[in-house]
């Protein structure tokens, strides 16, 4: 094989390669619209079939004029004599493209969503910032009483939430006497106080 046959593999290969990477390049254009890459290539074949057919929607005659005679013609090519003017829609480039664009329409968010979704977050921080500033509260207490660190932990749980739910446990913290303990036995408690230890789930 020659340098001749090897720009004849050249010219044969160069558009083969660059209309597959077109293809590639639409197809993952498409997919970032949410489609799979069968729909991406169903819908490139749509257009690409569509862009040759051609709707009529009006025709109207108009007057012929003869061309000055010319003795050089592009390629030998002669452009036949205009008697009508017709106003067409092409099926690929027109109807393919908006109907998809409908399409996509009814997933693109709204102003209206948009204008909630901030409203949303700005609810949710502020619920969050409330609620952690009850649980730290309550955190920090310390009771005499089991029974009522358990109730005040309930009243924390039923505190309403429509984001944010309070759990946690009640700890016992004994608090022992003064002085050395005692190396034969156990350190003697005083007193027992309880505390809550809550989380935001």
């Amino acid at each position: 094989m020659g340098w001749l046959g090897l720009i004849l593999l050249l010219f044969i290969t160069l558009p083969v390669f660059f209309i597959l990477i077109f293809l590639n390049i639409v197809t993952i254009s498409f997919s970032k619209l949410g489609l799979s890459p069968d729909a991406a290539f169903m819908l490139l074949f749509a257009i690409l079939i569509g862009s040759m057919i051609n709707i009529p929607i009006s025709r109207r005659r108009i007057a012929y004029q003869s061309p000055r005679p010319s003795y050089m013609h592009f390629f030998f090519y002669k452009p036949p004599p205009v008697t009508h003017q017709v106003i067409t829609v092409n099926v690929g480039g027109a109807i393919v493209p908006v109907c998809f664009a409908l399409y996509l329409l009814q997933f693109a968010p709204s102003a209206h969503d948009k204008r909630r979704n901030k409203r949303i977050d700005r609810e949710l921080k502020e619920e969050r910032k409330c609620r952690l500033a009850e649980v730290y509260s309550c955190n920090k207490i310390t009771l005499y009483c089991e029974a009522d660190t358990i109730a005040q932990l309930e009243r924390l749980k039923a505190l309403p939430s429509p984001y944010y739910q309070v759990d946690g446990q009640v700890h016992e913290v004994p608090v022992y006497t003064r002085g050395r303990p005692s190396k034969s036995g156990p350190r003697k408690v005083a007193q027992r106080q309880w505390q809550i230890k809550a989380m935001i789930l």
